[in-house]
């Protein structure tokens, strides 16, 4: 019999198999794409290359944190299971959404900005600071790996169309 932890703790290292399985599978399909293009002297081709190795690079930190399953907020691993959920059932645009609520969140922006004017506004107070949570694509390496996620939906919709 497993303890409740012990259960989450298998979710969440099944998720983190799946996400893992997932990015290392579109990584590949790129990488066939790019190795079964004819003109490997096409400039575009070039370019393409280059951003498959910087994705590839990009991806390194979620990988390592995945396979340690640690370092990663559960917040953004529920968004980055479900759009691989969805991608895998071709379901692109809820993908998108998903993508969307992970990169921008559900905040409306202009509740988030405090202190940009000199006047001082009543309720001002009621914005509180830790009502604006550390957004997720503060941290440099989390926004890398973010955005080379959405090239690799990208990658996924092209190769397996809806």
């Amino acid at each position: 019999e497993m303890s409740e932890e012990e259960e989450e703790e298998e979710e969440a290292s099944v998720r983190n198999r799946e996400i893992l399985l997932w990015v290392r599978k579109m990584l590949k399909a790129w990488e066939a794409e790019l190795l079964s293009k004819t003109d490997q002297e096409d400039p575009a081709l070039k370019q393409d290359r280059a951003l498959y190795r910087q994705s590839r690079t990009f991806m390194k930190p979620l990988r390592r944190r995945l396979k340690k399953s640690d370092g990663i907020e559960s917040a953004i691993l529920d968004r980055l299971h479900a759009i691989v959920t969805l991608c895998s059932d071709r379901k692109y645009r809820e993908a998108s959404t998903e993508y969307m609520r992970l990169a921008i969140g559900n905040m409306a922006w202009p509740m988030g900005v405090t202190k940009v004017t000199f006047h001082d506004r009543k309720n001002r107070s009621l914005i509180s600071e830790d009502a604006m949570q550390a957004h997720v694509l503060n941290d440099e390496t989390t926004r890398r790996y973010v955005q080379t996620f959405k090239r690799l939906m990208t990658t996924c919709e092209q190769r397996f169309p809806a």
